[in-house]
């Protein structure tokens, strides 16, 4: 964030991350915060911020959401609560969001609610969540699908299907 070229985003970042309140207390009503519109419009890439531990990483999600409202979308990849060769059975709903995140950085869900400008994501994690092995991009995209309410399936096909997958 130190080196972002305008500026702005380093420092409303650097004093919002130390603890202290949005930037000038926030943004004025109708005012654009530079997270959002710097990020997107300098780089047009998603951004990460990697925090020490979960905890670190759930304060600046919401430090940075707080910052940022409605103009930008701020992703928290959690960690794991199951450990590499331990017999836990992770948490569905721990689970169910790491995988809505790998889905959004996918570009398999769309953006809730915001326009084109807006829809490069922040997304924030930890060291331990970043590191933990999980499918590879690839694999993750050629495994997903979507049913809808009221869609007619073969059921053969989607259980062949799911077989397939893991389940």
């Amino acid at each position: 964030l130190a080196s972002h070229s305008r500026g702005g985003l380093a420092r409303g970042a650097r004093d919002v991350l130390r603890g202290g309140a949005c930037p000038h207390g926030g943004p004025r009503p109708g005012e654009a915060p530079p997270a959002g519109s710097s990020v997107q419009a300098d780089t047009g890439r998603p951004l990460a911020v990697l925090a020490a531990t979960p905890e670190g990483a759930r304060a600046w999600q919401e430090r940075l959401q707080a910052w940022c409202g409605s103009d930008c979308e701020v992703l928290l990849f959690p960690e794991s609560d199951a450990l590499p060769y331990q017999s836990q059975v992770p948490d569905p709903s721990t689970v169910q969001q790491r995988l809505s995140v790998m889905a959004r950085m996918s570009g398999l869900i769309p953006a809730e609610g915001l326009t084109r400008e807006q829809v490069v994501p922040i997304v924030v994690t930890s060291v331990w969540a970043a590191i933990t092995k999980t499918l590879e991009q690839e694999a993750f995209v050629a495994a997903s699908h979507t049913i809808h309410v009221g869609q007619e399936v073969d059921l053969g096909a989607l259980l062949a299907q799911w077989l397939r997958m893991g389940y």
